[in-house]
């Protein structure tokens, strides 16, 4: 397999440049064992959910998920002022091919995820407001977007967490479940 190819390969991820196990059509999919499910269905409740950016700090450090092709993973360290930067990628032998910078930042009284990928929308940032954010789960959403246009992340036991993406691929319905551990 060619750098090339491989870059094609994690270009072709938009969250956490994880490689995909399961892609399925419609507008939901099931949470995770023993965590409680988000209706991504429903219209997502105001913010009054969410008190700040400092309950999504349990994300901070190495996540990973291996692979045949190398070791998918998404890094996230925290910022002095409380606000998260990260990156997703994947790591094949020796080499890192970084696909995502990832910011979680709280303005005001909102909270937004903030990917850029690199070879999408022109390499601009691409801003997901917090909708919902349920004891270990909560939600972005960018309407606008096409996909992802909703972000699920559930933080699961035994220092796991899955994340699910939905959206709209070639007209459809679409999303993407990726799981990733310490």
């Amino acid at each position: 397999m060619t750098v090339k190819s491989i870059q094609r390969s994690v270009q072709l991820v938009t969250l956490a440049g994880v490689l995909t196990s399961t892609i399925s059509c419609g507008n939901t999919a099931e949470a995770p064992a023993g965590t409680t499910a988000v209706d991504t269905t429903a219209a997502a409740p105001n913010n009054t959910t969410q008190s700040d950016v400092h309950e999504l700090h349990w994300l901070n450090g190495w996540w990973q998920n291996p692979s045949e092709v190398g070791i998918a993973f998404e890094d996230w360290k925290l910022n002095d002022n409380g606000s998260m930067t990260g990156r997703s990628g994947m790591v094949v032998g020796k080499d890192t091919i970084a696909s995502e910078t990832l910011v979680i930042e709280q303005k005001e009284n909102k909270i937004y995820y903030i990917p850029t990928v690199k070879g999408q929308n022109n390499d601009q940032p691409i801003p997901f407001e917090m909708t919902s954010a349920v004891a270990d789960s909560f939600v972005f959403e960018n309407k606008e977007h096409d996909f992802p246009n909703r972000i699920v992340y559930y933080k699961l036991p035994n220092n796991k967490l899955t994340a699910v993406i939905y959206g709209t691929m070639n007209g459809q319905p679409a999303s993407e479940r990726f799981e990733l551990s310490r």
